[in-house]
């Protein structure tokens, strides 16, 4: 991740783009600072997903939430006074893969991996030819967020230990609006129009009457700063099958978006996957420049282009294949050029705690991660990369 100018920065590693945090880790060990801004960010992210919790239980039984809070504090407390406990803790501040070790030696990963990389490079040349061809517009819908909001200069917000800065949630929900995609929909079924969550007939169906994308605030490290990530999902019904024989098609298609801003708050880097794990793209705006992997046969940073700047007043445009919901074309547009149908901000919290009865509610995810109900065929093909469920 060397930066050769502040203009001029190579793209981060793929799939590993954020440092494995070892040195960071030591630091933590050293520095009351940064292990008081730890604790605090983790209180914080235990009492929401905690409030969350609390929701989906019957009404019944749910717990008095300040008690909780207090326990929480006290424990919280408890950790920072003893050294051996935040040892521990630190110690446990890994992100474990999604990857069966059992399954991949079940399925001999060395060679069935091999015509899987294939088909990977196959894919990546149809999406290469796909971007720079010529497109029609017809059953084109275009969608945006309503904003009104100015670029947020983040070097003007105090920042804590961890490099996170101190944002209102009015200032949050401004940066997820003014940098919202418009979205260029290839529209040609019910299955290609995308909308809310939502609990109907003993399960979880898409809203197209509710035009909506969810959103949240992510953080990764880069070059030694923290910069925000600003993570828009759309979900759409179904993926319709192609054919009498299709693997892919299946409930439910999720389609995330991903802006990274640099530490001014102008964007960074856009990058799009969809919510089974699969077809990532890289799109870097010229303040950074890709890099070469460093061996062959290596799943690398899939770059089809490259975006032009993104300036005050402009926004990512997306183009979203009938069907398949594959991205497959981006660019920059004016802001007040945009003359589209307006699609609403929805907390992406919102989907771990949605409302399926009288005073009841319930995760879209279950305890793995995984949405009920959107398994897809190729996992009876796919199992010996070790994914647990394709």
């Amino acid at each position: 991740m060397a930066r050769a100018t502040p203009a001029n920065r190579a793209l981060p590693d793929f799939p590993t783009c954020v440092p494995t945090g070892s040195a960071r880790r030591f630091a933590t060990r050293t520095d009351g600072n940064l292990r008081t801004s730890l604790l605090a960010h983790l209180a914080h992210v235990d009492q929401r997903a905690r409030r969350i919790e609390i929701a989906n239980l019957p009404a019944s039984r749910r717990p008095e939430e300040g008690r909780l809070a207090q326990c929480a504090a006290q424990l919280a407390s408890a950790d920072a006074a003893n050294p051996a406990r935040m040892s521990v803790l630190l110690d446990r501040l890994v992100v474990p893969d999604d990857y069966s070790t059992l399954k991949r030696a079940a399925g001999v990963y060395a060679l069935s991996s091999i015509p899987f990389f294939a088909g990977v490079t196959r894919w990546q040349e149809d999406t290469q030819a796909i971007f720079a061809s010529n497109k029609s517009a017809d059953g084109l819908s275009r969608f945006a967020a309503a904003s009104t909001a100015a670029m947020i200069n983040l070097t003007a917000r105090p920042r804590d230990a961890m490099g996170i800065p101190t944002l209102t949630a009015s200032e949050r929900h401004q940066l997820l609006a003014r940098h919202a995609p418009v979205l260029d929909v290839v529209t040609r079924s019910a299955a290609d129009r995308f909308g809310a969550m939502q609990w109907r007939g003993g399960g979880f169906e898409v809203d197209t009457q509710v035009p909506a994308g969810y959103t949240r605030i992510a953080y990764t490290r880069f070059n030694g700063e923290t910069l925000l990530q600003l993570v828009y999902t759309y979900w759409f019904p179904a993926r319709p099958a192609a054919g009498a024989f299709d693997l892919l098609s299946g409930k439910l298609d999720g389609l995330m978006v991903r802006i990274t801003l640099d530490s001014d708050g102008a964007p960074l880097i856009v990058d799009s996957i969809h919510a089974c794990g699969c077809y990532q793209l890289f799109f870097p705006t010229p303040r950074l420049t890709s890099r070469p992997p460093p061996k062959p046969r290596i799943e690398w940073a899939f770059v089809p282009m490259q975006l032009p700047p993104i300036g005050d007043g402009e926004r990512v445009a997306i183009r979203i294949a009938s069907g398949t919901h594959y991205l497959e074309d981006i660019g920059v547009v004016e802001a007040s050029m945009i003359g589209a149908s307006t699609y609403a901000l929805i907390d992406d919290d919102q989907l771990r705690s949605l409302p399926v009865g009288r005073d009841e509610n319930l995760s879209l995810y279950g305890s793995d991660g995984i949405v009920g109900g959107s398994e897809r065929g190729e996992r009876f093909l796919f199992w010996p990369m070790g994914i647990a469920s394709p």
